[in-house]
């Protein structure tokens, strides 16, 4: 029977997999339309994680959260902030990036939409929950070197906007 993948293949975590797909997916969109919507969603995510942090110490959500401990209540209320400040964010900047760039561009504005989901996903207590990267990928975007990933990804992002 044929082997369907090599070796090193096997050995790769799946988070790697998992990015890659989300990198082609982000990649396409900035090819087709322009790096708009990935730094809309560079932008909607730190904030994202910033006013979730904060829904847990106010006065009618914070009780409500914080009674409920399962993952997928905290990842759904993290999903429904993610989802408003996208969408005003998306409102607020809509003429960002508008227009189809070529490859290159559209690959870099993946690039960094990829990384400042990876480095938010890990600095998110709710959505760790959900899905726990590897300690590699850990490591290479944890808390130690996040605000230098977040800076290049928006240094990337505003170069594919010259």
């Amino acid at each position: 029977m044929a082997v369907l993948f090599p070796s090193w293949l096997t050995h790769l975590p799946i988070d790697l997999f998992v990015i890659v797909i989300f990198l082609f997916i982000v990649t396409f969109d900035a090819l087709r339309s322009g790096p708009g919507r990935a730094s809309v969603l560079a932008l909607a995510f730190p904030i994202s994680v910033f006013l979730s942090n904060l829904s847990l110490h106010t006065v009618i959500l914070g009780n409500v959260v914080a009674s409920v401990s399962s993952p997928a209540v905290k990842a759904a209320s993290f999903l429904a902030i993610f989802v408003i400040v996208y969408i005003l964010a998306y409102r607020i900047v809509y003429t960002l990036g508008s227009g189809s760039s070529g490859f290159f561009f559209a690959l870099l504005a993946g690039i960094s939409a990829a990384i400042i989901t990876i480095v938010t996903w890990l600095q998110a207590p709710a959505l760790t929950g959900l899905w726990s990267f590897s300690p590699a990928i850990q490591t290479v975007f944890g808390s130690s070197y996040a605000l230098l990933w977040i800076f290049l990804a928006y240094l990337i992002l505003a170069f594919t906007r010259s």
